[in-house]
C-alpha cells in the first residue's frame, strides 16, 4: 500500500524551550503558552518539558486543541501566531481561543475595508491642518 505524501509543507519552528529541536507551529504556539502559564506560576520549563508527569496531560490538550484551532482558522495562521505572542491568547480551549480569534479576524477586515483619509496638502506638498472654527466669545465678532 503506497502511503499518501502531504502536499502541504508547513513551517517549522525552533523550540523556544528544547535547543536542536523542529517543531510545527501548534506545537510551537503551545510551548509559547505553557511558558507564559509556567512564568505565571513561578516554574522554570526544562527541554522536552512535555515528557514530564506534571506537564504532560496539559502539553496534550493544549497541542490538540491548537491543532483544532489551526484547522478551523488555515487562513489566520499568522494571526494566531501573532495573538500568541502578543500575550492576547494563553489558551487555546474552544469558546475563548474561538471568540478571541473571531474577533481578531473582525478588526483585521474592519480595518482594511476602512478607507484611509487624507489629509489635504498645499502647493508645497506639505500637510495642512483644516481650518475649524472654535465657539467662544471673539468668534461672534467677526
Amino acid at each position: 500500500m503506497v502511503k499518501k505524501e502531504k502536499t502541504k509543507n508547513p513551517k517549522i519552528y525552533d523550540s523556544p524551550t528544547t535547543p536542536n529541536l523542529k517543531v510545527d507551529l501548534s506545537n510551537f504556539i503551545t510551548e509559547l503558552v505553557i511558558i507564559e502559564s509556567a512564568k505565571k506560576a513561578g516554574q522554570r520549563l526544562v527541554p522536552k518539558f512535555w515528557q514530564l508527569e506534571s506537564w504532560k496531560e496539559i502539553y496534550g490538550f493544549e497541542v490538540q486543541a491548537a491543532r483544532n484551532l489551526l484547522r478551523v482558522f488555515p487562513k489566520h495562521q499568522e494571526l494566531i501566531l501573532r495573538l500568541v505572542i502578543h500575550k492576547q491568547l494563553n489558551t487555546f480551549y474552544y469558546p475563548k481561543a474561538r471568540f478571541v480569534v473571531k474577533k481578531a479576524i473582525e478588526r483585521k477586515v474592519t480595518s482594511d475595508e476602512a478607507p484611509e483619509k487624507k489629509q489635504p496638502t498645499n502647493v508645497d506638498g506639505l500637510k495642512t491642518r483644516s481650518k475649524t472654527k472654535i465657539k467662544n466669545i471673539f468668534s461672534e465678532l467677526d
